[in-house]
């Protein structure tokens, strides 16, 4: 609650609020002048003894007596004093100051301290010249003069939007007790411990007896037995002004000065207050009976009560934090939350909505204390003189009369409307803040009627037991505009037809007469029967804080707190996400794609798909000790059946039906010797896919296995058998190396390994080169066996074909024992074999842009293939926004749009299978675990069907949100991002979105064309709304101030004056978003 508490924490009465300042200053009653002993005056003394000389004397000692009075610590300044004849230079008491804060208006009576005027004087005759206060003052036996203006100003200033008065007075004064002259050089000096204690002491005597319902309103000066008094009264009435009054009493000048700045309105609030409802309590509602009563729900920002296709009326609502019981005649069109269960007994009784049992469901916080503290603060603090309607805290108001009250802050004994009476609260110029101490009492037949301005509020606060017999109206139905508290002591019975607002009463007894209507919410106890009573929840209240200010309150809707008209809104349209590829189809891709050049440290240890880099081979990389019987091996067998190899041969072979072959694999085995400890290299290379090894001991134990090679140590001296397997009846070579160390010169290369993971079926082209070696390129898999080998002159380009999944390793070195050298390599996928491809579906995104006076205008910020005469596509397809290769949130700036310009959005998708196998994204999805792929669009792609929506005839695939409102919870086709998960932060734990005022998400559902969203938020469709998800939001404003002159850029540009209302209109309405001024 925002009261007028008007403290610092440290200093009761002073409020940055109000901005009220008393600065007295580290040096009130001021730097004390302390005689050097042992001086002779007359000794120095000159004679020249001219009064316009001393006045000019005594301005340089004002000054100087200034300056060491405001300096940071005690020190001491020398004060020549030759002007003055001897004897007639003094430092006298020349009377009193006293302040008294709020005189005769707080709580403990007036807080009063005092000062001693001491003055620095020069007398010469029946003639004067003074330091005093600050000032210079004179006097020729006359009407004294200020010569120079004393430290004490009063001054007014603009804070926060209020007219704020505040006093200034660092008095640099003269302490008479403490300070003599004796010479014409005086040392003088800053008493900082007594300028501060005695700082403390009047700082507490002004603002100790404040209480906390007390603000500083105003400050009497009076100024008792000073020599000068004359020309104080005519400097006072000066600063003062018309504001204030100076007048004589006896021979005291007593000036009376408001200070701080009025209360208003804005002062009394009740932050967010509960409203969750028609009924909302924070016990069991269990009614003992309903009998002929009626729910349903309204928006009265989008329009009053019955006026059909507006809104949705069935948006009732009830709620409990503990048990619901409905039992009776009933009908009740909307929802019901419980914070435990809900009953409804009785034959063929139910609601027309959801029940919500074991909901989120708070009990409304009782507020007794705030609405206590507003009481007494109003009581003290309001100004209820102001208007004729009050007269000694009562109504001015008689059976059958009318009386208004405007914006303003009132107290009340009690708020009594006679019978057939008309109360007016009108909040055209703000809000309206009435303190009923005693309670409030509306008679039979009377009427309390809200009107004015829509952003302003009534908001009464009853002490006591509120009763209305008559009637409480809204314009518009409006009931955000009506707020009545009341403490849970109270009772509250309503017997009128109409109650339109807000009953705030948690815990108080609540008694609801038969024929009643309320608009808006009640929140308190319900024990008793309720019978022929109608409750229309008015749904607005779930967006509008306490004090209505931030209210969204036009037809439509409206933000912002108006004044200022508005002259131009720019905005920002934001693709979030797009969903609208499927996958399905399996195909081989043969990717033709530009090289990536990489950068290394020439130690390059991996390598991705169509990338290039160049690296050097150093003896501080590796090195190896090649097979002792050579890379030339010798060939054993080629035919049909190999059965049989050395170290150091190979075979070629085919793998058919005459081998072996069960449950799809074919396989052949292969024997060889070998002795425990050596070292070997088995590598199989088909002629069409991979071969997988297996290899056993004699016994049929297994060894090892991998596809396409084998890298090992033997166990064991034994005859090995190697099984050679495919899916595919293919050729094949089969390798078998021994590859065990031997320690022989010329034998050592050194080496760079080089990995790179391979998709199953992948074929690969790696070309390496020099200008330094000729390149010995080895391929090797993931079992460690060679799947390929290739050397050969400065340039060597090495292929495989239909590698295994896994890590595969490049091995460079060369042809030369013990050689380091520079090398360039690049790394290819030539083929990626049965790819599961994703089908590409384009869409065209227009953003429309509705002036209200001419043609609307198109913009395509996300371009989209195009299309020739044929049908086919051209280029441009990877721009797309529904790309699943481009991931990153596209955005576009829409500037300078006039007021009352509508946004929607067109869409234009088109069904299309991409196949050109030889250029893909460059990027892979991962679709339930499984990587995908989207192929480019050729020219020979054709188009197979086109759709388009505009929002006259998409009303069901298209749907705008705003803050609050529930998103689906339909899980998204495989693979595809959900809505959620594009929304991220914008999105509450209950599905609800959390935007901003001035944010809007709008999501489209493509696909399915009966889609209906509300039937996607409750479960009963499929459609998942994240074909495409784009957030509209309002980025500036620029305002005028009516006459055309920009006065403000709005947020982005200078700051918006804390004085004025800026609002803004939003209305959603056929499918586009329309922002007006108000």
């Amino acid at each position: 609650m925002n009261l007028m508490a008007d403290r610092a924490d440290d200093e009761r009465g002073l409020s940055p609020v109000i901005g009220i300042v008393l600065l007295f200053g580290l040096v009130l009653f001021g730097a004390t002048l302390v005689a050097v002993a042992g001086m002779s005056l007359v000794d120095t003394m000159q004679t020249e003894s001219s009064l316009d000389r001393a006045e000019t004397s005594m301005q340089q000692v004002g000054s100087d007596l200034s300056e060491l009075a405001n300096s940071p610590s005690d020190r001491e300044t020398e004060l020549t004093l030759g002007n003055f004849e001897e004897g007639q230079a003094s430092i006298v008491d020349d009377g009193q100051m006293i302040f008294n804060i709020n005189p005769g208006r707080t709580a403990a009576g007036s807080c009063e301290a005092e000062m001693d005027i001491g003055t620095l004087e020069y007398e010469r005759g029946d003639s004067t010249v003074g330091f005093q206060a600050g000032g210079v003052w004179r006097s020729d036996g006359g009407s004294p003069l200020m010569v120079s203006q004393p430290d004490l100003t009063i001054s007014k200033q603009t804070i926060e939007g209020r007219t704020v008065r505040s006093i200034d007075f660092p008095a640099t004064n003269v302490d008479p007790d403490n300070s003599s002259l004796t010479g014409s050089t005086v040392e003088a000096q800053q008493n900082r411990s007594v300028s501060e204690a005695r700082q403390t002491e009047m700082q507490r005597n002004l603002f100790n007896c404040l209480d906390d319902s007390d603000r500083v309103r105003n400050i009497e000066i009076r100024i008792e037995g000073n020599q000068y008094a004359d020309a104080w009264y005519r400097y006072l009435d000066e600063q003062i002004g018309a504001a204030g009054t100076v007048r004589w009493d006896g021979d005291a000048v007593v000036a009376t000065s408001p200070l701080g700045a009025p209360i208003q309105p804005a002062d009394f609030t009740i932050e967010n207050p509960d409203t969750f409802g028609a009924l909302h309590t924070g016990s069991a509602f269990n009614p003992s009976n309903l009998n002929d009563v009626f729910f349903d729900g309204y928006d009265s920002q989008m329009a009053g009560y019955d006026d059909s296709g507006r809104y949705d009326s069935k948006t009732g609502k009830l709620a409990s934090a503990t048990d619901v019981t409905l039992n009776g005649n009933f009908d009740f069109y909307g929802d019901v939350f419980a914070g435990d269960s809900i009953r409804i007994p009785g034959r063929g009784n139910s609601i027309d909505g959801e029940e919500h049992p074991n909901a989120d469901i708070d009990a409304p916080p009782t507020i007794d204390g705030e609405i206590r503290d507003a009481i007494d603060a109003i009581d003290t603090n309001a100004e209820n003189s102001e208007t004729s309607a009050v007269t000694a805290d009562d109504l001015v108001l008689s059976d059958g009369g009318a009386v208004t009250l405007t914006s303003g802050v009132y107290h009340l004994d009690t708020l009594t409307v006679p019978e057939d009476a008309t109360l007016t609260l009108d909040t055209s110029s703000g809000d309206v803040v009435i303190a009923a101490e005693n309670g409030v009492q509306v008679e039979d037949d009377a009427s309390v009627d809200v009107v004015g301005g829509d952003a302003n509020q009534v908001r009464i606060f009853s002490g006591a037991d509120v009763t209305v017999g008559g009637d409480v109206t809204v314009a518009g139905d409006r009931s955000y505009k009506n707020f009545w508290y009341a403490p849970s002591t109270a009772s509250v019975s309503l017997s009128g037809d109409e109650f339109t607002g807000v009953a705030y009463a948690p815990d108080a007894e609540m008694t609801l007469d038969r024929d009643l209507d309320v608009y808006g919410s009640l929140i308190g106890g319900f024990d008793g029967q309720i019978r022929d009573v109608d409750f229309h929840y008015d749904n607005a209240l779930e967006r509008i804080s306490g004090d209505g200010t931030s209210a969204v309150i036009e037809d439509g809707q409206v933000t912002g707190p108006s004044d200022p008209e508005l002259e131009s809104f720019d905005a920002r349209a934001t693709i979030l996400g797009s969903e609208f590829s499927n996958d399905g189809r399996m195909q081989d891709i043969y990717p033709s794609l530009e090289l990536e050049s990489v950068t290394n440290d020439d130690d390059l240890d991996s390598l991705s798909y169509w990338q290039e880099t160049s690296s050097r081979v150093s003896a501080d990389d590796g090195s190896e000790l090649r097979d002792p019987d050579g890379e030339s091996l010798t060939e054993r067998y080629r035919g049909n059946d190999l059965d049989r190899l050395a170290y150091g041969e190979y075979g070629i072979s085919r793998l058919n039906r005459g081998d072996n072959f069960h449950r799809g694999v074919y396989w052949e085995s292969v024997r060889f010797n070998g002795q425990s400890g050596d070292e070997i290299q088995l590598s199989g290379m088909a002629s069409y896919g991979n071969v997988f090894l297996r290899l056993y001991d004699s016994n049929g134990n297994r060894v090892s296995e991998s596809w396409d090679g084998l890298s090992l140590t033997l166990p064991s001296d034994d005859t090995y058998t190697v099984q050679v397997m495919s899916y595919n009846s293919v050729d094949y070579r089969l390798e078998l190396r021994e590859t065990s160390p031997d320690p022989g010169d010329g034998e050592t290369f050194y080496h760079e390994d080089v990995m790179f993971d391979a998709r199953n079926g992948d074929d690969v082209e790696i070309e390496v080169s020099s200008t330094e070696a000729s390149p010995y390129v080895e391929l090797i898999g993931p079992g460690g066996g060679r799947v390929a080998v290739e050397e050969g002159g400065s340039d060597v380009t090495l292929t495989a074909d239909s590698l295994a999944e896994g890590q595969h390793t490049i091995r460079v070195s060369s042809t030369s024992n013990k050689t380091e050298f520079d090398y360039d390599i690049s790394l290819k996928r030539t083929k990626i074999e049965n790819a599961p491809l994703l089908s590409h579906g384009p869409i065209k995104v227009d953003l429309v842009t509705n002036p209200p006076n001419s043609s609307a205008n198109y913009r395509e910020p996300w371009p989209d293939p195009r299309l020739d005469a044929r049908g086919y596509p051209g280029a441009g397809w990877n721009d797309d926004v529904n790309h699943p290769a481009v991931p990153e949130v596209r955005s576009t700036s829409l500037e300078g749009l006039e007021p009352g310009t509508g946004f929607s959005v067109e869409m234009e998708y088109r069904f299309r299978l991409c196949g050109d196998t030889t250029s893909y994204a460059g990027t892979s999805k991962m679709i339930d675990g499984t990587r995908h792929f989207e192929v480019g669009c050729s020219s020979n792609d054709r188009v197979e069907s086109t759709i388009e929506y505009d929002p006259g005839s998409a009303q069901n695939q298209l749907k705008i949100l705003r803050d609050g409102d529930k998103v689906p919870h339909v899980e998204p086709a495989g693979g595809q991002r959900g809505m959620k998960d594009m929304l991220g932060s914008r999105l509450n734990a209950d599905d609800t979105l959390d935007l901003d005022d001035g944010e809007f998400v709008i999501a489209f559902e493509l696909d399915e064309t009966r889609a209906n969203f509300d039937d996607a938020v409750a479960g009963r469709s499929s459609a998942d709304y994240n074909d495409v998800v784009m957030l509209y939001e309002i980025t500036d404003q620029h305002w005028t101030d009516g006459s055309g002159e920009t006065v403000t850029e709005g947020p982005n540009g200078s700051p918006l004056d804390e004085n004025e209302d800026y609002t803004y209109t939003v209305n959603i309405e056929n499918n586009q978003i329309v922002i007006g001024s108000e």
